[in-house]
Order: structure tokens, then C-alpha cells, then sequence
């Protein structure tokens, strides 16, 4: 069988595929992994906030015992050191999170990218359209391709990332029949 069409018929499986419900869903899910980060923003900022009463406690300690005996003094001392330099770790952790945080989707981006899926079918017929980039558009979305030759016909079975598969069938081209034919 040619390579045009088994293709053709990849590419129009694909693209049927991240039409503007499939964006949704994955803009969806951009919006739950913002909400899962900032449930671990959450618990950072308990802990740091656990961390700075342990400092308080700390230095409270410290300050109440007697100077006169130093053991005790000495071993309070490094508790309170430990307890900042664990606030402090803290505190870089939750700054990592806060620039590591993407910016919330606007309502104009979803718009402008929901527009870009309606119009992907005539982006990918460009001839401009980089060959890489369809290749890497088809590896993320695509597992394998199995494909069986069965009579006057080919199946392909496509296994997407999702763990979903889809059966295919491509008419076999005639011998003599391809499109390199003369009168």
C-alpha cells in the first residue's frame, strides 16, 4: 500500500480528534493541574507556618533558661537554629512553587486557541507546515500503528496515548494504479 494514503487517513483520524472538545478537555485539565499546584502551595504555606511557631517556641525557650546553665542553654540554642534554617528552607520551597506557578489561561487565550483548533485542518495541509512538527504532534497523541494487509483492503489499528484504539481501513491501490501513471 502507499504511504499518501495511509497518511491522509492518519492525519484526518488526528485532527478529527483535537477538534475544539478535545482543547477543551485538555485546557481542562491545564486548569485542574493549576488546582492541584496551588493545593501544594497550600500545604507548603502550613508547613511554614507549623515552621515559624516552632521557631517562636524555640526562641521562647531560650530565652527563658538560665544562662548560668549552659548545657542546657547550648542544647536549646541549636533547636532554635535547626527550627530556622527549617523556616527558611521553607519559605525558599514556597517561592520555587509561587515562580514555578504557570499564569491562569485568560478568557481571550482560550478563545484564540479554541479558534486555532477550527482552523488546524488547513494548518496542516500548509505547505509550510514543518514536517517535525506534524511528526511530534503525532508521536504525542499516537502509540503505535499496527497495520494488517486483508484481501483488497488495510487495516490499521491505532493505539493512542490514552490507551484508546481505533480501527481504520484503507482501500489497497490497484496495481498500476498510483498516481505516477501515463497515458
Amino acid at each position: 500500500f502507499g504511504g499518501l494514503g495511509a497518511d491522509r487517513l492518519v492525519a484526518e483520524q488526528v485532527l478529527r480528534c483535537i477538534e475544539p472538545l478535545g482543547l477543551e478537555a485538555a485546557m481542562q485539565a491545564i486548569e485542574n493541574l493549576q488546582g492541584a499546584q496551588d493545593e501544594r502551595l497550600v500545604q507548603k504555606r502550613l508547613a511554614l507556618q507549623r515552621a515559624r511557631y516552632e521557631v517562636s517556641r524555640a526562641q521562647r525557650q531560650y530565652d527563658a533558661v538560665d544562662p548560668a546553665n549552659r548545657l542546657v542553654a547550648g542544647s536549646l540554642e541549636k533547636r532554635w537554629n535547626d527550627a530556622m534554617a527549617a523556616q527558611s528552607r521553607l519559605e525558599e520551597e514556597v517561592a520555587d512553587l509561587m515562580r514555578q506557578r504557570p499564569d491562569a489561561l485568560s478568557e481571550e487565550t482560550k478563545q484564540t486557541i479554541l479558534a486555532l483548533a477550527e482552523d488546524l485542518p488547513r494548518l496542516w495541509e500548509h505547505p509550510q507546515t514543518a514536517h517535525d512538527v506534524k511528526k511530534r504532534i503525532l508521536r504525542t497523541v499516537l502509540k503505535e500503528i499496527v497495520v494488517t494487509s486483508e484481501g483488497d483492503s488495510v487495516r490499521f489499528v491505532v493505539h493512542w496515548q490514552g490507551g484508546d484504539h481505533t480501527e481504520l481501513r484503507l482501500k489497497k491501490t490497484l496495481t498500476g494504479q498510483h498516481r505516477y501513471v501515463t497515458s
